[in-house]
């Protein structure tokens, strides 16, 4: 007969994280129509990616930093001065050009600065870039060996099986006007763009996605002066994604990697019209929900064999979530607090492990008050919120694998007292949760013709089994098949559920 073998194609998805650095030291002369420096509030820095080239193993990334220092000038109003710095960085990381998708987020590790004179500033950063290399991994599993006396046991292994994995950069712009009811923009202290994806549809080698682009600016007016100002426009995009068909689960996600604003007088010449043009970068996965029956243990009944083993490590999705959160804290300001300008998040982070049947998850998000004292003094602080959230599955698991991100999409406050201010922050929450399963399987089995095992001599032998062994133990030892067991003694099952006889016919 042969021995004949039957090997099943399986592509996952590997992910590998690196970093790097890049010290930003810059000097900021006052331009004339900025006034003298008395005091600094904050500096905030926007960093941008925009280009990404791979080559002999290392990403090589240009990108742009916007500094904008927010400090007390004359009259103790509210001004502002920003440059712009270009950066370029590299990282060396382990990928291959052809079968991985490398993107990279950058964030502000931290910032000083401080005024040099009352017309100069020194300022010192650390931009951190953090890379992600999803690699698609195409394999052979062996799910078949039979003939020849081979006997085989097999595992039933659910993993998802990644079809496709890319990412798109894609451009949007739109000229947003100041409403009559705020005051026009004098200069622009903060900026944050960030998407919101709605609805994701899959067809032919195409995704179509649906979202808001939001766009939120602090800026100071004329009159020194804090405002808020914010816009949305729609998401509205065709991705071209090879492999990707209807049948397919997708996991996308939207960053914003480059963002400009540039601001123009309207017909009455006042500052109200804002130029919004952002990159946002969109990875996409497809799967499909796979079904394998691994070989993860082998012996013949006629030969000896040779095998090898390998180790793998198969996930799933098995819960996710794309939702809003309302977080209300009360924080507590300075007792001589008098009125507060804006609120605005200025960092964000968030993590998540999962046991059993839940996820929990912990945030921590820092917001920027501008606000005035009791003297009308304008002062800066920050003040830290974490909270906790949990996502419950509708099965329980061994072994957990998750990702989060929270984004704050709205933030409302009103001063309760003179020493606090209440919160009412609107958060999106992003979590995938996948199920882990390291298994054992072999990946090769080779008879060895010349090595024939030895015939036993008895028909029958009589053995007296332990509860909860299992009949392939006891077959394998008396080099029979499972099934000639249970032909024998009429039994039909795969363990022993207590102890008794039985009757084992040899070869």
């Amino acid at each position: 007969m042969g021995l004949e073998i039957k090997k099943e194609k399986l592509c996952i998805q590997t992910r590998a994280e690196s970093s790097a650095e890049h010290n930003l030291e810059t000097q900021i002369n006052l331009p004339d129509y900025c006034s003298d420096i008395k005091r600094v509030l904050k500096c905030n820095i926007t960093p941008s990616v925009s280009s990404l080239n791979l080559s002999s193993g290392k990403a090589e990334v240009k990108g742009s930093a916007a500094v904008r220092v927010v400090y007390i000038g004359e009259k103790d109003r509210i001004d502002c001065c920003e440059i712009t710095e270009s950066f370029t960085c590299s990282c060396s990381l382990n990928f291959e050009k052809e079968s991985s998708v490398v993107s990279v987020m950058p964030e502000i590790n931290y910032v000083n600065c401080r005024a040099v004179s009352q017309r100069k500033l020194s300022v010192s950063s650390n931009i951190g870039l953090k890379f992600s290399v999803s690699t698609q991994e195409n394999s052979e599993i062996l799910t078949k060996a039979q003939g020849d006396g081979v006997q085989s046991r097999k595992s039933k292994m659910i993993t998802d099986n990644v079809v496709c994995c890319t990412r798109k950069v894609f451009e949007m712009s739109e000229t947003a006007a100041i409403p009559s009811e705020k005051e026009p923009v004098a200069k622009v202290m903060w900026s944050k763009s960030f998407a919101v994806l709605d609805s994701k549809k899959a067809v032919s080698g195409k995704l179509l996605i649906k979202g808001e682009l939001y766009t939120k600016i602090v800026y100071c007016t004329e009159q020194g002066a804090a405002e808020l100002f914010e816009h949305s426009m729609p998401i509205s995009q065709i991705l071209d994604v090879p492999g990707l068909s209807e049948e397919c689960s997708v996991i996308v996600t939207a960053d914003v990697i480059q963002s400009a604003l540039c601001v123009k007088s309207d017909s009455s010449g006042e500052n109200r019209l804002v130029e919004i043009a952002v990159k946002v970068a969109s990875f996409v996965k497809g799967t499909k929900r796979e079904e394998y029956a691994l070989m993860d243990e082998c012996y013949c009944t006629d030969y000896e064999v040779n095998t090898n083993f390998e180790m793998g490590d198969f996930s799933r999705l098995v819960h996710s979530a794309d939702r809003q959160l309302t977080l209300k804290k009360t924080v507590d300001m300075p007792n001589s607090l008098k009125k507060v300008y804006c609120v605005w998040p200025v960092d964000e982070s968030a993590g998540m492990d999962g046991t059993g049947n839940k996820a929990a998850g912990k945030a921590e998000i820092t917001f920027g008050f501008i606000y005035a004292d009791e003297k009308n003094s304008i002062s800066y602080c920050e003040k830290s919120l974490d909270f906790g959230f949990e996502e419950v599955l509708n099965e329980s698991y061994d072994k957990l694998s998750c990702f989060c991100k929270v984004c704050v999409r709205n933030v409302q406050f009103d001063l309760q007292q003179n020493d606090k201010v209440n919160l009412t922050v609107q958060l999106g929450l992003i979590a995938e949760i996948y199920h882990r399963k390291e298994m054992r399987f072999l990946s090769s089995v080779e008879i060895v013709k010349d090595a024939p095992k030895k015939r036993s001599d008895a028909a029958l032998v009589i053995y007296f089994a332990d509860k909860n062994e299992r009949i392939w133990d006891i077959a394998k030892e008396y080099n029979t098949t499972v099934e000639a067991i249970k032909l024998e003694n009429e039994f039909d099952g795969e363990i022993i559920k207590d102890e008794m006889m039985l009757m084992i016919p040899c070869r």
